[in-house]
């Protein structure tokens, strides 16, 4: 996921602080699985140090030690999967460790679990089923950071802006629920706070929306477009939703540090990956 950010960037570095990136696709292209996956690796630390029978050891993880705060608005989000992918990613590890290190971690399982419960509570879920909700957890955001000063945030996850404008009534066609003007003047809000606060505490925020149309300003408010730095389109290889191969491609649609209209540059790099229960695998 870092390289294609780094690809996509002209200075190399990927994702920076104060970005903001959407993933952006049609039903069931992993839009939460890696939003998942960035926070397993997010919320990590960067070596697992332990001490058996008195010999200090450690692995390295190369998480970040970092915290994320995921809003939950498709009711879509696992702890479950979570942890799943968490423990993957501590296992995966000790695997790439030498013989002598395995060999003392084998019946260590309770502190491995006790490191991924660890690493669990830095991600912080809010759930929520309305843009009132939505609005009022935003604008309540700088007294929740403030009260927790020991959280050193890095994301700010939101899934799906869509789920609160966008409705499957009949199974078949998707309505558009009607907010009018007091929708985007919540929206409005919501991307000025969180500006706001990304000035202050420097963290990226990852949105993601549903892809209905051909033209994905006609799907959101103008707010949401100006604010995304990159957007990430997400394509299915195939038509066979049981099928888990797919592939990815990266459309940067704006560069604010390049002062580039939204609508006057796109790169298109293309990944494939799998989705699977406990990670998606890069191909």
């Amino acid at each position: 996921m870092d390289a294609m950010f780094r690809q996509a960037t002209a200075d190399g570095q990927g994702l920076k602080d104060n970005d903001c990136v959407d993933f952006w696709g049609t039903t069931c292209t992993g839009k939460t699985s890696i939003l998942t996956h960035i926070t397993a690796q997010t919320i990590l630390p960067k070596v697992w140090r332990i001490q058996v029978d008195g010999q200090p050891i450690e692995v390295e993880l190369n998480g970040s030690g970092r915290s994320v705060v995921f809003i939950d608005l498709d009711l879509q989000f696992s702890v479950n999967r979570l942890y799943s992918m968490t423990l993957n990613r501590v296992t995966e590890a000790i695997k790439e460790c030498s013989p002598n290190v395995k060999a003392k971690l084998i019946g260590q399982d309770d502190e491995i679990h006790k490191l991924v419960l660890n690493s669990l509570a830095r991600c912080h879920t809010f759930r929520l089923t309305t843009i009132g909700d939505l609005s009022t957890t935003i604008l309540g955001m700088p007294r929740w950071l403030h009260e927790h000063p020991d959280e050193n945030i890095q994301y700010i996850m939101i899934d799906s802006i869509s789920s609160v404008l966008w409705d499957k009534r009949d199974g078949i066609n998707i309505h558009h629920q009607l907010y009018g003007s007091h929708a985007n003047n919540l929206f409005n809000h919501i991307t000025s706070t969180l500006r706001k606060l990304q000035s202050q505490w420097n963290f990226v925020v990852c949105t993601t929306t549903r892809k209905i149309g051909a033209n994905p300003t006609d799907e959101i408010p103008l707010c949401w477009s100006k604010f995304w730095t990159f957007r990430v389109e997400l394509r299915r290889l195939d038509s066979d939703l049981a099928n888990p191969l797919a592939d990815y491609q990266l459309c940067v649609v704006r560069s604010s540090r390049a002062n580039i209209p939204m609508d006057a540059f796109q790169k298109g790099i293309t990944f494939r990956y799998a989705i699977k229960d406990n990670d998606i695998i890069c191909i």
